[in-house]
This record gives C-alpha cells, structure tokens and sequence, in this order.
C-alpha cells in the first residue's frame, strides 16, 4: 500500500509539472533587465567623470533613397543640441538647455517648444546620462518567449513612466534588447537592435532598424566621443533667444 501510494504521488507531481504553464517557467522581467543593464554597462554608472557626449549618425529611409546626417552634442545630465542636415532643405536644429525646448529650421524658422513636443525633446534630454532603462519602467513581466533573427529571446510587456507600453525581447544567451514594439499614436513601430559594439564604457547597438506602416529607417551609428563637447556650442541661437527674451 505505501509502495502504491508513492507511485501515485510520483504521477501526481509528474503530471503537474506536465500541466504547468511555461509562464511559471520563464525567468523574471527584472532579472532579464538587469542582465541586459549588466550587458550594456549601464548598470554601473559607465558616465561619471563624463561631460558631454557626442554622438554623430546617419538616417536612411531605403524607399525614398535618402540619407540623413546627424549629430548630437550632449552636456550631461540634461541639455544637447541635435543638428541635422536635409538635402534640398537645409540644416535642421533642435535641442534642451535646461530649461527650454526650442527648434529651428529654414521651413517654419525659430521656436520655442511647449507641451508634447516640450516633452518629447525634455525626456531623451534626461535620459542621455542614464543609458539603462531602469529608471525609465513602472512595471515588468514576462509575457513569452520569441526570435529574433533565428535567435530565442524572452518577451517583457514594459509599463513605461511616460504612459506608454512596450513589449520588449531580450536575447536569451546574451542578454542584449533586440526588439522591441511601441504603439505611438495608434501606429504600431517594430524596432529591431543590431551589430551591438562597444562605444567607450557602454555598448550600444551601432545600427537600429525602425518599422511602422510599412515604412522602414535605418539608423547606423558612426561615432561616439566623450569629453569632446564646447559647451558654448549649446547656447541658445539667437533667433531662440530673442523669441524667450519676447515671451
């Protein structure tokens, strides 16, 4: 009888880890970030003793067959000027002194951002002396698993502070983001994290495929330089200024 009755247990339990969900197999969200903040460096405050960074890069929309070049200069923790040369129209700047968001291009001339666009040029502002994504998250679970490439990875449904939603896939041996899925105004954007290099004390994807309505970019990193930033070169332009000494 007590032979019997171990074999059913046995059963029991071998049926049970049968009928298991795989969620309950799957690591936690928060040891998968912070395996990817181990990855990347950023879990280790990479930038202290840094300045500025300047990071210069291409934008390429294969469709139109155009190529953009841009540059961004940063003084840490919060202000960079973003410039950006478009054939045919011109140079493009944008950028956070602190204080003011302001834009200034040949097509609508000087302003002084408010707002959603404030926002949208105060969050990167902040975030560019934190490269990890932690302090960015409200809440994480895993939710799967995927691949990338042919490579598995683990899905994290992201719960971001700013009100949006992302779902997340990391690499299952390396740890490294490789996609991820935002919805931005109804319009589902796909994007994917490739060619991973080593960029002074972080590591950072150094090519970024963007997809969404059927419209593809391709973002390649060609630099990144620490320390090599003047910072008069953030000054607000003088057409900005004169609009902030106006209002």
């Amino acid at each position: 009888m007590h032979r019997l009755t171990t074999a059913r247990a046995a059963v029991a339990t071998l049926l049970l880890a049968v009928a298991a969900p795989a969620s309950a197999q799957l690591p936690a969200a928060q040891s998968l970030i912070d395996k990817y903040e181990q990855a990347t460096g950023a879990a280790s405050n990479p930038y202290d003793g840094i300045s500025s960074i300047r990071t210069s890069l291409n934008m390429s929309n294969p469709a139109a067959g155009m190529t953009l070049s841009m540059q961004i200069d940063a003084i840490l923790p919060d202000k960079f000027v973003m410039r950006m040369d478009i054939p045919g129209v011109g140079e493009m700047r944008s950028g956070y002194d602190g204080n003011v968001g302001w834009s200034l291009n040949p097509m609508q001339g000087p302003q002084i951002l408010a707002g959603a666009e404030l926002e949208a040029v105060r969050n990167p502002a902040s975030s560019i002396s934190s490269p990890g994504m932690t302090d960015d998250i409200a809440s994480a679970e895993t939710t799967g698993e995927s691949e990338v490439d042919g490579k598995p990875c683990y899905v994290v449904k992201l719960s971001m502070k700013s009100g949006e939603n992302a779902d997340a896939c990391f690499d299952a041996e390396s740890g490294l983001l490789v996609r991820q899925i935002v919805s931005q105004g109804g319009v589902e954007v796909e994007s994917l994290f490739q060619d991973y290099k080593k960029f002074g004390p972080v590591t950072m994807p150094s090519r970024i495929v963007a997809r969404a309505a059927g419209q593809e970019q391709i973002i390649t990193i060609d630099s990144v330089e620490y320390d090599a930033v003047d910072p008069a070169a953030l000054k607000l332009p003088a057409e900005v200024e004169a609009l902030v000494k106006k209002n």
